[in-house]
């Protein structure tokens, strides 16, 4: 598999369930969380998106309708009952293998340009574990500077045991970070 980001683009205009909307009976936020999935369902399908094998980052973009009365809509965040069915409308098609921790690393709200149609529209971004590399890579410097970090201090690891066994914990959390993201083959020094 490449390391292109797939798009699953509901239909513009479609009506999404919001964190600020009161939906009265829980039957209508139901239905109305139906109708989201359904709409990924069927759009990652048409787009024709393979499984993701690995961990994926997901972006959820919201293009606001343009004009002045899409101010509460713009809170892209607002979104997430739409984002979570769109979630579970990808795995459902396939292109997710499921939505929990281990499969989706992140979930982030990006507000996209306004277009002209009203009701604006969601967009699904999943990012493949090729795009995934680069949070491992941020994670793997991390690591690697906290170890240098503790390799500097007179005594190494050992120059932490201030008899605080949190601070004893957090330097062997440390190490086995480092150890866990650092490649074989690899001087994390």
């Amino acid at each position: 598999m490449t390391g292109r980001r797939w798009t699953v683009a509901l239909p513009p205009g479609l009506a999404l369930p919001t964190s600020n909307h009161r939906h009265g009976h829980p039957a209508k936020l139901g239905a109305a969380m139906r109708v989201v999935k359904d709409a990924a369902i069927l759009t990652t399908r048409s787009a024709r998106i393979p499984t993701m094998t690995g961990p994926v980052r997901l972006v959820a973009e919201f293009r606001p309708p343009a004009g002045t009365r899409a101010r509460v809509v713009r809170d892209t965040h607002n979104l997430a009952p739409a984002v979570k069915a769109a979630i579970d409308g990808a795995v459902k098609a396939g292109a997710l293998r499921d939505d929990d921790d281990q499969h989706v690393t992140a979930v982030e709200f990006h507000p996209g340009p306004a277009i002209d149609r009203a009701g604006g529209q969601l967009l699904l971004h999943l990012d493949p574990p090729e795009h995934a590399q680069d949070e491992v890579d941020r994670l793997r410097g991390i690591a690697a500077g906290a170890a240098a970090l503790i390799a500097a201090l007179p005594g190494g690891a050992d120059a932490l045991d201030l008899h605080d066994a949190d601070v004893k914990i957090s330097a062997a959390l440390l190490r086995a970070l480092r150890d866990a993201l650092t490649d074989p083959g690899d001087d994390p020094r």
